[in-house]
């Protein structure tokens, strides 16, 4: 049986999300329910260092800053933990047995710490809805150490991530077959 948890695992500036993006829309089109957010960057001005990060819920539009800004010469982690916290508090409340695909940006620092969308992804697994999570090499082993070995690691691929899906029946196949 497939794992309804899947990675893309990267490398630190690999860029991934284009790749959900075009997949999400597809599925969207096809009437799939998708549910989760993409990682988007927004440039603040030349006086600042970074770009400030948000993510991008997939079926609303809405956003959600998620860093701070720490101000010139800063070198810590610009992860802003309210906003992620807001992240995955709205998300929690759009997983249910409606959605049919779920897609997570990162699983990074927060849930190798044991917060972050580690709750989000429990719920899902525990309703069986196909997941699926960028993963960086860094934190590869915190994945594994989360989920041990049930998972499926795709390529930075459309068409692997779209094969991969399929392999779940819809919830409305789901329904017309009760």
């Amino acid at each position: 049986m497939t794992s309804p948890l899947a990675i893309v695992q990267t490398q630190k500036d690999q860029n991934i999300d284009l790749i959900i993006a075009a997949v999400a829309e597809n599925l969207k089109r096809q009437g799939a329910c998708v549910a989760g957010f993409l990682q988007r960057e927004r440039d603040i001005g030349s006086s600042a260092c970074c770009s400030d990060m948000y993510l991008e819920d997939l079926g609303s539009e809405a956003e959600f800053t998620i860093t701070q800004r720490l101000g010139p010469g800063s070198s810590g982690c610009r992860l802003d933990p309210a906003g992620l916290v807001e992240a995955v508090s709205y998300l929690s409340t759009q997983i249910n047995e409606q959605v049919d695909m779920l897609f997570l940006n990162r699983f990074g620092k927060g849930e190798e710490e044991g917060r972050g969308f580690r709750p989000v992804i429990e719920e899902a697994y525990s309703l069986n809805i196909p997941t699926l999570i960028v993963v960086r090499d860094t934190y590869i082993n915190a994945w594994q150490q989360f989920c041990g070995d049930d998972f499926t690691t795709l390529p930075a691929n459309r068409d692997a991530i779209v094969d991969w899906y399929r392999k779940f029946p819809t919830k409305s196949e789901m329904l017309e077959s009760a």
